[in-house]
């Protein structure tokens, strides 16, 4: 079900990609390294798209198991990975610590009771400033490159791997927030509130603090306006910054020789951001009209 999926070749390939963006530096990374760290990757991407079904009250009990599994042989491959560098099992250990924490905290604060009766304005929103916790979801993504980095002697501390850091997370934002765009009608109907939803409603209650939500769908309504007259923009320059960001820190990267590929990730995010610029021209035209 993964390798069927649009983004399979980035999961599983990750790594050898990153590799290829050192150049010579990296000519001492074996290839069995590489395909390690790309099953690592892999086995990660099946046990957390399994959680994450259970985390949406989606998932299978059959499944279960499978999740286990999988993220056992994660562990164990980024526990021996590395004998020789201790250090890297304990940056991957916290880094798995960040994912479960950031589900455990979605969990608790973004599943917000949003019942027919309530005033919107006394809907308990989560607090996504600085995004913490949706980047975290997703940094599993970078150890596979971290660990890379690890293997040519670079530590935690060192500015090369704290730059690719910068890089994925501002990189992660950018994606998730673009995700998010798109999925808000489908995640408020199911009552899970991401970070352009909140948006929304902020900005609704501004302009309605008295409205009482009669159902989920007549919320998606009286949002759905305000999205394409407002929201999309501000989401689309948020999406814009932090792929800005996340350039400033592959210059950064003074190690890196072919960068293209890195750059190759932020080229889509960065399309889908302008793309939403020009239907929302399109959209509140054709809303114009039609009022």
């Amino acid at each position: 079900k993964i390798k069927e999926g649009d983004g399979a070749y980035q999961i599983t390939l990750t790594p050898f990609y990153f590799k290829q963006s050192l150049g010579i530096r990296a000519k001492s990374i074996s290839e069995e390294f590489l395909i390690q760290l790309g099953a690592a990757n892999l086995y990660g991407w099946i046990a957390y798209t399994i959680y994450d079904d259970f985390l949406d009250e989606e998932g299978s009990p059959q499944m279960i198991s499978i999740a286990n599994v999988a993220l056992r042989t994660l562990t164990e491959i980024f526990d021996t990975i590395l004998l020789e560098n201790s250090l890297f099992s304990t940056y991957a250990c916290k880094t798995l610590d960040s994912i479960d924490s950031a589900n455990c905290w979605e969990v608790s604060n973004a599943r917000p009771k949003l019942e027919s009766g309530m005033y919107l304005k006394d809907v308990k929103l989560p607090d996504y400033t600085n995004y913490k916790y949706l980047v975290n979801r997703s940094i599993g993504h970078s150890l596979g490159p971290s660990a890379i980095l690890f293997s040519l002697g670079f530590g935690e501390n060192s500015e090369e791997v704290k730059n690719l850091s910068k890089f994925f997370r501002s990189y992660i934002i950018a994606k998730q927030l673009n995700d998010d765009a798109h999925d808000w009608q489908e995640d408020l109907l199911s009552g899970h509130m991401n970070p352009v939803i909140v948006l929304l409603i902020k900005k609704y209650v501004v302009k309605n603090p008295g409205y009482i939500i009669s159902s989920r769908k007549d919320l998606l309504n009286k949002l759905s306006e305000l999205f394409w007259y407002e929201v999309i923009l501000d989401v689309s320059e948020e999406i814009l910054q932090y792929v800005g960001k996340a350039r400033r820190a592959i210059k950064s990267l003074s190690i890196l020789e072919e960068p293209k590929y890195l750059e190759s990730l932020l080229k889509g995010v960065e399309g889908g951001a302008l793309k939403a610029l020009h239907d929302q021209k399109q959209t509140v035209d054709f809303l114009n009209v039609y009022s």
